[in-house]
């Protein structure tokens, strides 16, 4: 009789395919839960979360928590996509804490968001200053690294709206924002500037042939489609950026050759 009822018992496969099929999250979790095989668990725990997370946050945590520990964070990060609400978007960071290997790509999802969303509303030395508390929201994971990461982030945003660099905006923060804003603000014109050395080579190799490292940031920020409030220490990065990139520049195009 035992074997028999083995016998008629759904395979991992279909309770897997049991899972996609189901229309709420309580029956996707009562499909994935049936599944002996961990990791094929932990894999239709996520899909189950991405499709239904939303309508039970807490019944999805538990469904992420019934496979692998690799399987768990990633259904975390899905999760927090599912639930992210802009107007609370701390309440995704604090999700975000709980994503394991994921939790600083879910934190940069949130804080670039947020960063995007307080450009439009505010100038940009008012946005900053809206931002700073935005990087406490990675709680226990805080760290300088992925402080300045963060700001690096909120000024790669701004490039992307168009809006001047400013080294000032970093100066009326709190203790120790203004260090990591500028590493972050450094760091982004620094990518930027590579970026158009990948992506508009044309006119890269044109700026890199004028004499004067100042023509030749001009006319790389005129490609970009970027400026900056002129300041000695941006000044100091483009001109190191722009100088690496054109020795890449002539080494590519001497191989060529």
């Amino acid at each position: 009789m035992l074997g028999l009822l083995l016998a008629c018992a759904p395979t991992d496969t279909e309770r897997f395919v049991e899972a996609g099929l189901a229309l709420d999250l309580a029956s996707g979790h009562a499909a994935c839960a049936g599944i002996a095989d961990e990791e094929l668990r932990g894999e239709c725990a996520a899909h189950v979360v991405r499709e239904h997370g939303a309508t039970d946050g807490d019944l999805a945590r538990t469904t992420c928590a019934l496979g692998s520990a690799s399987w768990a964070d990633e259904c975390v990060f899905l999760l927090a996509e599912e639930l992210h609400d802009p107007s609370d978007p701390q309440a995704t960071a604090t999700l975000c804490q709980e994503a394991g290997r994921y939790s600083t790509s879910c934190l940069m999802h949130v804080w670039s968001g947020h960063a995007a969303a307080l450009k439009r509303e505010l100038g940009p030395n008012e946005a900053a200053d809206a931002f700073a508390p935005a990087l406490d929201w990675a709680g226990p994971l805080a760290s300088e690294d992925l402080a300045r990461r963060g700001w690096g982030l909120f000024y790669r945003t701004e490039l992307d709206v168009s809006v001047p660099l400013d080294v000032g905006a970093c100066a009326g923060l709190p203790d120790p924002h203004p260090r990591h804003c500028r590493q972050g603000l450094h760091e982004a014109l620094a990518r930027t500037i590579h970026r158009v050395s990948r992506e508009s080579p044309g006119a890269f190799a044109q700026a890199c042939a004028a004499e004067e490292s100042t023509s030749r940031a001009e006319a790389i920020q005129r490609a970009a489609g970027v400026t900056y409030v002129p300041s000695p220490a941006l000044d100091a990065v483009a001109k190191r950026a722009i100088a690496a990139d054109c020795r890449l520049e002539r080494e590519a195009a001497g191989s060529e050759e």
